[in-house]
């Protein structure tokens, strides 16, 4: 799952390199912006192969404050990147208890704190949908497929075991950096909705409206000189 996240942050304008937190269990990379990136945000990206509830509240007493010590006396460290960086780790389904991925997510000390929890058919699901494209663009793509079905049976609760997409809207959802994309074609639903919700007479009116420049005044007396003939 690191490997995972690693490419979406460098296919995004990320450079991510390996860190040595100074402690043996855990697995990290720091993703720093590159030149030109919007986005100054840092991630700590985190791992380890003994995830439990127990390290979970090591991480958050002794751990997270280590690792922020160590990322404070690396070479590529600067005030931004000690003071704007979010810890991300990435947790094995069913390795820690729901309230213990909450309470650390919700502990404010030394970094704000993400979780992205997967299952190995999840990941495997959605490395296959991917097919090494990692961009947002392409994550977006994914989350409008079968014009919305998949999306609607996530939302209901009746998508099939396994799928990417839970796991797709996670990382969404946990990483910043991943944004949405509005799809061209909405613009063409609006359209159409609205032609179809108006009668000939409002299609008429607003087509005057939206041709013209208009003040308040102006656009009051077109509305009332249009309804008027229309009486």
């Amino acid at each position: 799952m690191l490997n995972l996240i690693k490419s979406i942050c460098e296919a995004n304008d990320f450079d991510v390199i390996e860190f040595e937190c100074g402690l043996e269990i855990y697995t990290s990379f720091v993703a720093i912006p590159k030149e030109g990136n919007k986005n100054q945000e840092y991630f700590l990206l985190v791992t380890s192969d003994v995830l439990n509830d127990e390290l979970i509240e090591h991480l958050l007493i002794n751990d997270a404050e280590t690792m922020l010590e160590s990322l404070q006396n690396s070479s590529f460290a600067d005030e931004s990147l000690t003071k704007n960086c979010t810890m991300i780790l990435c947790s094995p389904v069913g390795s820690v208890s729901d309230h213990s991925l909450l309470k650390f997510e919700e502990n404010p000390y030394h970094f704000k704190k993400n979780v992205i929890s997967y299952s190995p058919t999840e990941l495997i699901s959605l490395n296959e949908v991917l097919s090494g494209d990692f961009c947002n663009a392409h994550l977006n793509l994914l989350m409008g497929t079968d014009s919305g079905q998949t999306f609607e049976k996530f939302k209901s609760g009746t998508i099939e075991e396994g799928s990417y997409f839970p796991l797709l809207i996670r990382v969404i959802t946990k990483l910043p950096f991943v944004h949405y994309i509005p799809q061209s074609n909405q613009l063409d639903n609006i359209e159409r909705f609205v032609n179809d919700a108006l009668d000939a007479q409002d299609i008429h009116l607003l087509d005057l409206i939206c041709s013209r420049e208009l003040t308040q005044e102006s656009m009051d007396s077109l509305i009332n000189g249009e309804w008027l003939n229309h009486e």
